[in-house]
């Protein structure tokens, strides 16, 4: 048990209320799969412990805390509102919260303390969706800024997106250009050292 012991954890309380008949009435967290981070409040005494390098948003968190919500939410959602949450809020924010009886639960306490040892749960996980964010990446911004910089720079590429994304690649492959991953949700590439060898 060093691990848990040593782990840095936030503990909430749930105080969600649902306006049911012209007045707030309180909510049972047990009919919940979900819970807004707005119904909780910091609490050090509270039975909600947010799950370490789970917790991500647009503007904090990184790949590993979104793989490792996922695969955790996947791995135990038999436990969904039976001892442990999903928590959302604004900006992307996500992650877990669980009760402590979820310890009781020898494979999930297993879990925390690797965690505590090695932050990531699923190295596939991580790899694939590094690699999702990556070919989001080449559709929101990349193909767009790169086409752009390719005719100021009176360079030529294939008019067939396929084509065009697969010399992309070739060229990152051969020159070890990486992907950066800033945050959790997107990937950025230094597009001018691509040109260089286009």
């Amino acid at each position: 048990m060093k691990g848990l012991e040593t782990m840095k954890t936030r503990r909430y309380t749930y105080n969600g209320k649902k306006y049911i008949s012209g007045s707030w009435e309180e909510r049972d967290i047990h009919d919940l799969s979900s819970l807004y981070l707005g119904d909780l409040s910091n609490d050090d005494d509270g039975d909600l412990i947010e799950l370490q390098y789970t917790m991500y948003s647009d503007y904090s968190g990184c790949v590993v805390e979104r793989s490792n919500c996922d695969v955790i939410l996947e791995d135990y959602k038999d436990y969904i509102s039976k001892g442990l949450w999903e928590v959302y809020g604004g900006y992307g924010t996500r992650g877990i919260v669980y009760q402590s009886s979820m310890l009781e639960n020898e494979e999930f306490k297993d879990m925390l303390e690797s965690l505590d040892n090695y932050p990531l749960v699923d190295e596939d996980h991580f790899s694939n969706l590094e690699f999702e964010i990556e070919s989001e990446s080449w559709e929101d911004w990349i193909k767009f800024d790169l086409s752009r910089l390719l005719d100021q720079s009176d360079l030529s590429y294939p008019d067939d997106d396929d084509k065009f994304r697969d010399k992309f690649y070739q060229i990152i492959m051969d020159h070890d250009i990486y992907f950066t991953h800033e945050d959790a949700i997107s990937a950025y590439i230094d597009l001018e050292k691509v040109i260089q060898y286009w």
